[in-house]
């Protein structure tokens, strides 16, 4: 009996190391952006030889017949890579609109289909969700791709009153493994994920900045407003990203204030997660 337990067991790592193997790209291969002009036009999954394994356009948009009068449904699809060229997230929309002015019909779903590929063309991952129309101005959702590929996140608001929202935020790894949910009851936006997945970051309407430490699930918020002044960090969203496991925040004069402070006054600061402050202004201290 024990030995038929070991077996087991040894038959599950084994099943999971594969597993772990096909889902990581063979070296040598690379994904393409390739470019008409000045327009990103398709992405090319190329072998080590340089053979295009697989073609995806880098975006799509087509409209074909609804099932109700006078209506359409508009097909939408993009395509993200990641940083290293190693990993890539293609998103496909589907949504209801109207067929004389082709603008979304509110208070229907609109169906988010996301697909994870390696560099090798293969799918790694397929989910399916319900995602809501919030206005033209606004966020509803959306979906990003760590620079190491290792991390992807993917939120969704839903208004749940006159102007209330409630924010789900998901991140998922290579595998299609959910490592991270959690739920804020406010309007999100401007959503950034750290170079190796590990921390996200957004805006709050109210004034704040949210994070989550995706290893332990931790949640903070940070006031980013004062009396003239407001906040802003940036996680992978930048051609210089902060140091993996860092978050870089700054503080900034708004409006005629930032004209008369040389060099604009802006004040930043790599920190960790744990050592965030609960607002912005007590942190950097009096401006001086």
């Amino acid at each position: 009996m024990k030995r038929i337990k070991v077996l087991i067991i040894t038959g599950l790592i084994f099943g999971l190391y594969a597993q772990d193997i096909a889902n990581k790209p063979k070296e040598g291969y690379l994904i393409k952006t390739v470019w008409e002009e000045y327009d990103p036009k398709e992405i090319n999954f190329l072998s080590p030889d340089g053979k295009i394994m697989k073609v995806l356009p880098v975006w799509k948009v087509e409209y074909t017949k609804g099932k109700e009068k006078d209506m359409e449904v508009r097909n939408f699809s993009e395509v993200l890579v990641s940083e290293n060229r190693r990993y890539a997230l293609q998103v496909k929309e589907s949504k209801l609109v109207s067929e004389r002015l082709r603008e979304t019909v509110i208070n229907r779903d609109i169906t988010l289909r996301l697909s994870y590929f390696n560099a090798e063309g293969s799918v790694l991952w397929r989910k399916k969700f319900s995602v809501w129309f919030i206005s033209p101005d606004e966020e509803g959702y959306g979906y990003k791709v760590s620079h190491s590929g290792k991390g992807i996140l993917f939120f969704r608001s839903k208004r749940v009153g006159n102007n209330e929202f409630r924010t789900e935020v998901y991140v998922f790894e290579t595998r299609g493994r959910k490592v991270a949910k959690v739920t804020h009851n406010s309007l999100m936006r401007k959503f950034q994920i750290s170079p190796d997945g590990g921390i996200v970051g957004a805006r709050v309407s109210d004034g704040y900045l949210f994070f989550l430490n995706v290893k332990t699930g931790r949640t903070k918020l940070v006031n980013a407003e004062g009396d003239g002044w407001g906040g802003f960090f940036i996680l992978s969203s930048s051609h210089f990203p902060s140091e993996s496991g860092k978050i870089l925040i700054g503080w900034r004069p708004l409006g005629g204030e930032y004209s008369k402070i040389s060099g604009g006054g802006i004040k930043m600061k790599d920190v960790t997660f744990n050592s965030l402050p609960d607002a912005l202004s007590e942190f950097f201290g009096k401006w001086k």
